[in-house]
């Protein structure tokens, strides 16, 4: 099980509670999340590493067929393992997420550009300022809220501020993840470089869970979307790979990005039924 950007491996501590208790699951916290080592510093983060340190991971552990469950990033990460590897994913399902942006090809260096200049501002203002303390209150609010819809559970948040920072002897709490993280971690994939990663994934039986938000998201045709162009243009190569997964379903579950810690029974219910099909049957 995968978690989405600045999340960690308990972002699934109430789903996985209502799953399958024969299946074994394992919930990973990604490089720089969690408890787990920041990628090397000095340098911008690379969405493919992600990609390749699930692969490291599964290798470890001596995993050769198992199945993987993603939500956000977890799921781009997730997908492109997925369409990387299909041999080892018995089942994929992915929790309102699926692809990652895609760019343009004259959108591309100026990103790069970015990615440059905006780790050099970063590591010239830790130089200076270092990383701000906040109070418990502070610290929830912040993984609470946020531009994707809020969380309503506080345990949940609590077991993840609890795995993503370090409290303080006064009783504050200092984020440990890598700050590098406050960047988006894109792909620079085209559309059509997209959709030939994706074809391998029609052999593997897929479901994508998508949020009531998400889903209006995506099925918004407005010219304030289509004004959006990265968005627009993952919105209809998000459309044309479902079609290319023949084994795959699509299913809108009320609720926001946070979902599956929101109201993880109404994602376990999808989920369980998914797992427990028979393959052949997909």
């Amino acid at each position: 099980m995968v978690h989405g950007l600045l999340h960690n491996a308990c972002s699934f501590r109430a789903l996985v509670t209502l799953l399958p208790p024969h299946f074994y699951y394992v919930c990973i916290d990604l490089p720089g999340h969690g408890w787990s080592s920041p990628f090397p510093p000095g340098v911008p983060l690379d969405f493919f590493q992600y990609v390749f340190s699930i692969k490291r991971f599964i290798d470890a552990i001596g995993w050769s067929k198992f199945v993987l469950i993603g939500h956000s990033f977890g799921c781009m990460t997730g997908t492109m393992f997925t369409a990387l590897y299909p041999e080892m994913v018995d089942k994929y399902i992915a929790i309102d997420g699926f692809v990652p942006f895609i760019i343009t090809n004259a959108e591309c260096p100026q990103l790069i550009r970015k990615s440059f200049d905006r780790l050099l501002e970063l590591e010239r203002n830790l130089e200076v300022s270092g990383r701000r303390s906040l109070t418990q209150k502070q610290a929830l609010d912040k993984i609470m809220s946020g531009p994707n819809g809020e969380i309503t559970s506080e345990e949940v948040a609590l077991a993840l501020l609890r795995r993503s920072a370090r409290e303080e002897p006064g009783g504050t709490f200092t984020f440990t993840d890598d700050p590098r993280l406050r960047f988006k971690v894109g792909s620079l994939l085209s559309r059509a470089q997209l959709i030939a990663f994706m074809r391998p994934l029609a052999s593997v039986p897929t479901m994508l869970l998508l949020a009531a938000t998400t889903f209006v998201l995506i099925n918004d045709s407005s010219k304030k979307l289509a004004s959006k162009s990265p968005i627009s243009r993952t919105r209809e190569s998000l459309l044309e790979v479902v079609k290319l997964f023949g084994s795959g379903r699509l299913v809108q579950v009320a609720g926001n990005h946070f979902v599956h810690i929101n109201d993880p029974q109404s994602v376990a219910d999808h989920i369980n039924q998914f797992l427990l099909e028979p393959r052949s049957s997909l």
